[in-house]
């Protein structure tokens, strides 16, 4: 597994990490994230320079808000960048990020960090 790479992330002042935009890079994760893409209409054409979009690899993101929240589904918004004009497309769908095993990882990884460090500051 390939880890993902973190391309953005956005933190309020007392209120934490409320989200993270994360570049995949895992083979597998990439396949997944194609397949899904296929589905997106709002894909075929750049909407700012309405040219035809082939998204290249390295541009595959996904937003996820409040990473740090307990929550039952795993939502994620894709995030591609148009290779003419180098704009990000949002797309309006969902996806899992648990069919995202690196994905699902790193936010494991996230969530047991952040319990270590309210647990320190804690005294415990």
């Amino acid at each position: 597994m390939v880890p993902v790479e973190i391309a953005a992330s956005s933190k309020v002042p007392g209120k934490g990490l409320m989200s993270v935009t994360l570049r995949l890079r895992d083979p597998e994760d990439i396949k997944i994230y194609k397949a899904f893409l296929k589905d997106e209409p709002g894909l075929a054409r750049c909407p700012f320079c309405d040219n035809a979009n082939n998204v290249a690899e390295d541009d595959l993101r996904m937003e996820i808000s409040n990473p740090l929240a307990n929550s039952f589904l795993k939502m994620a918004r894709a995030i591609v960048v148009c290779d003419h004009c180098g704009k990000e497309i949002p797309m309006v769908s969902m996806m899992d990020y648990s069919a995202f095993r690196s994905v699902d990882t790193f936010i494991k990884q996230l969530k047991a960090r952040n319990n270590q460090i309210k647990k320190e500051k804690q005294g415990g």
